[in-house]
Order: structure tokens, then sequence, then C-alpha cells
């Protein structure tokens, strides 16, 4: 009994950890319609329904936008969100590192 509370507790811990670690690094992608890239800086929890920061190499700006929906995909992760400054709907495709 002891042994399994120790290990349910080292996973639970080991979770932790890791999600704040890959919480660390930028995430890079690009635009669906204009293959603009486009990088989610360190920090950003990227979650439906939060608002995170975007860095736009178009206008070479950071852009507040709402996750609005998210799928895994096979080359990554799809995002579709909402910019609060153009407000336009926008899709991105992030690469899967």
């Amino acid at each position: 009994m002891n042994k399994k509370f120790t290990m349910k507790k080292i996973s639970i811990i080991f979770a932790l950890i890791f999600a704040n670690i890959t919480n660390c690094f930028a995430w890079s992608g690009y635009e669906e319609t204009t293959n603009i890239q486009i990088d989610i800086p360190p920090g950003n929890l990227v979650r439906v329904g939060r608002e995170i920061n975007i860095y736009d190499f178009s206008d070479k700006k950071y852009h507040n936008v709402e996750v609005m929906f998210m799928d895994d995909i096979f080359v990554g992760t799809k995002l579709d969100v909402k910019d609060y400054e153009t407000k336009k709907r926008r899709i991105f495709y992030m690469d899967r590192s």
C-alpha cells in the first residue's frame, strides 16, 4: 500500500515538472492562409479559452489572441484563434517539437 502511494506521488510530481518544462520553450508555426511565420513565446499556456501572446513576423508585433479551438494533427497542432487587434479568426499550424 505504501509503495503504491509513493509511486502515485512520484507520477504526479513528474507530470507537474514536465508541464512546466514544456511551458518554457517558444513554439513556432505559420498561418494557414498567408504562410507567415508566428511564434508563441515561453510562458503561454496554450489551451482552449485561454488568452495568449503570439509574435507575428509579418508586422513584427505581438498580438493578444484567444484560443478558440486546437487539434493535434499529423504534422503538429492546428490552432484556431481570435486576434483581438484585427478582430479576425486566424488558423495556425504549429510544429510538433
